[in-house]
């Protein structure tokens, strides 16, 4: 049970355990031929037998139940001990510990409007005077903006100096204020980590909200370029797990390639046959015949059999143990 359950009554608890029980079994239980008898020794069940207004949560077990035809056989607790031996184990939870220090609402029920800044950590909503200059679009004072985290590493980083000399012919830079430009783009020539920061600015900002790998190679090659930048942003982006999360599947789902769809109300018109071989020998049989309704109750028939049984000999156990109780089935699927 989960946590909401283990707070029903025992009433509700009771109740809620056939209708489990029912629900797992039903392959075999639902549609039965004969009454099934459920031997209980949950005497409480017996309030269920006076009427009352009851909430939506038991009037859809009351009708999930009447699917079934059974009948209650109460047993006495001490003539069940078997049954208690199986449910009352100690290794069980025994629900001593439910609800001590819950927390009902947990944070991540609350939005927490964060700004991330290159280069920084994240801009505190609660700092009045920090959170202000985030949101007139300027950085805290603490935190460096994207334009001087570039300029400094094209000043410091004897890398990025490297990478300047060699671009600068190859692409036409210009170089002002000890600046390196592309015409009116600062040069990103720091290492993946600075670029990263770049393409963050341009693409995780509540701001710019993922705007998609076109709109944030747009954005970014406004105020900044470097080499095989767009490829670099699409790989980003690509990785970024908010963006995959929200993305849309543009391309149609492909449909099995033979689908089977049921087409018969009645149990064992589309049946699916099957053999479990390599069996241990019982007396003649090393092998399992199971035969299981397609379309509608998804019951089986398993039938003992020689796993050298012939197509003739199968058509025999049809006629034997389906064909009395079902009829011919419209359609059989095998392997």
């Amino acid at each position: 049970m989960n946590n909401a359950q283990r707070n029903y009554d025992v009433y509700n608890r009771e109740l809620l355990g056939l209708r489990e029980m029912f629900k797992h079994w039903r392959a075999y239980l639902h549609g039965a031929m004969h009454q099934v008898k459920v031997h209980t020794d949950h005497a409480n069940l017996l309030f269920w037998k006076n009427p009352g207004d009851h909430n939506r949560r038991v009037v859809r077990w009351h009708s999930d139940l009447m699917d079934y035809d059974f009948q209650l056989v109460h047993i006495p607790g001490k003539k069940n001990g078997r049954a208690d031996a199986l449910s009352r184990r100690p290794d069980y939870d025994q629900g001593e510990d439910d609800n001590k220090q819950l927390v009902v609402l947990p944070p991540k029920f609350f939005s927490q409007v964060l700004a991330h800044v290159v280069g920084s950590e994240e801009a505190n909503p609660s700092n009045k005077e920090e959170w202000a200059c985030y949101r007139d679009g300027v950085d805290p004072g603490n935190f460096q903006s994207m334009q001087e985290a570039v300029e400094r590493d094209q000043q410091e980083n004897k890398e990025s100096q490297e990478r300047l000399s060699r671009w600068t012919n190859t692409h036409q830079l210009i170089k002002r204020d000890l600046i390196w430009w592309k015409d009116n783009w600062i040069i990103v020539a720091g290492d993946n980590d600075l670029k990263r920061g770049v393409i963050h600015s341009f693409h995780d900002k509540p701001s710019a909200g993922h705007p998609g790998i076109s709109n944030t190679y747009r954005l970014a090659r406004c105020d900044t370029w470097w080499p095989n930048m767009k490829q670099d942003i699409k790989q980003y982006i690509k990785g970024c797990a908010t963006c995959q999360a929200s993305k849309v599947n543009t391309g149609p789902l492909k449909p099995a390639m033979i689908p089977i769809t049921p087409e018969h109300v009645l149990p064992f018109q589309t049946v699916a046959m099957d053999f479990i071989t390599k069996l241990p020998q019982s007396g003649k049989y090393d092998t399992i015949l199971t035969i299981t309704d397609h379309d509608c109750s998804k019951a089986a028939i398993f039938i003992p059999c020689r796993e050298a049984i012939s197509a003739e000999e199968v058509v025999g156990l049809l006629l034997k143990y389906l064909y009395p109780r079902f009829g011919v089935p419209k359609k059989i699927i095998s392997d």
